[in-house]
């Protein structure tokens, strides 16, 4: 049976008490990645904001990102922190969602006091979302973290590194199990949704917003999709906090994307 070892150590370089790992490297790739993006088109189509904007939101952002992160990740494991205080804080656990919501919320502040449309400039970043979630899952992967269930499939991946946080579930899996690469599948899903939204769907003339709510809409699916390959505390009916954002977050996209669609057919000049 074919199975992936990963021997790296989380620690990617140290320098004297600096230490530089994979985790955040990949991270901060992806930011860059974003950033990127978002200068390409704001030099290339000019859209609502300047690339003085996009330099001031992105300061604005990165640090309410990781608060957010941070905040959710103790959340979803308040027992074990409500036992160790000392480590609440930290960077050492990140949540995906915390990290959109307050990047999210933080991006509508700034634009509501630079009075600019923040729908029309969510709608220029979603590609840029997809494509950095796609290169930080990198960091789960290499650091060890965020895989998934046991399984017998010849795809799995197996931690050798004792420092991986991944080393004590695979040691202790039954011989020819492994752990299905789920930090993977996210990683190939978000790049085929990059590319899918920068080439296809980007170019359609949808009203202000609908790109931010398919982004929320169908990456909602694939994390509620996702909780089922992987072992996480259950919150509430079986479903674990990130599986209950999704929902929630999906019933809250389909009445306003259904709203915002009706709005701009209603504003439409009317052949005659």
């Amino acid at each position: 049976m074919t199975m992936i070892e990963i021997s790296l150590d989380p620690i990617m370089l140290k320098i004297g008490s600096l230490e530089l790992g994979w985790y955040g490297f990949f991270i901060g790739l992806g930011v860059l990645a974003l950033l990127a993006w978002c200068m390409y088109i704001v030099r290339k189509e000019r859209p609502v904001f300047t690339v003085e904007n996009l330099l001031t939101v992105t300061i604005i952002t990165i640090p309410a990102a990781i608060v957010g992160a941070r905040l959710f990740h103790i959340i979803d494991y308040w027992d074990y922190y409500w036992q160790n205080p000392s480590l609440i804080w930290g960077f050492e656990g990140l949540a995906i969602w915390g990290a959109l919501v307050f990047g999210i919320l933080a991006i509508l502040v700034y634009c509501t006091i630079v009075k600019v449309n923040f729908f029309k400039a969510m709608d220029v970043a979603v590609p840029g979302i997809f494509l950095a979630q796609s290169i930080g899952r990198f960091g789960c992967l290499s650091t060890g973290c965020c895989f998934g269930n046991p399984t017998s499939l010849p795809f799995g991946i197996l931690y050798t590194n004792p420092h991986s946080h991944g080393f004590s579930e695979s040691i202790a899996l039954p011989e020819g199990m492994s752990l299905l690469p789920t930090q993977m599948f996210e990683s190939l899903f978000m790049l085929a949704m990059f590319f899918l939204f920068a080439l296809v769907l980007r170019k359609r003339g949808w009203p202000a917003g609908i790109l931010l709510l398919v982004y929320a809409a169908v990456y909602a699916v694939w994390r509620l999709i996702l909780g089922f390959m992987r072992t996480n505390e259950a919150v509430w009916l079986g479903l674990s906090q990130a599986q209950l954002v999704s929902v929630l977050l999906i019933i809250l996209v389909i009445p306003l994307g259904y709203y915002l669609i009706r709005r701009h057919q209603n504003n439409m000049p009317v052949d005659v």
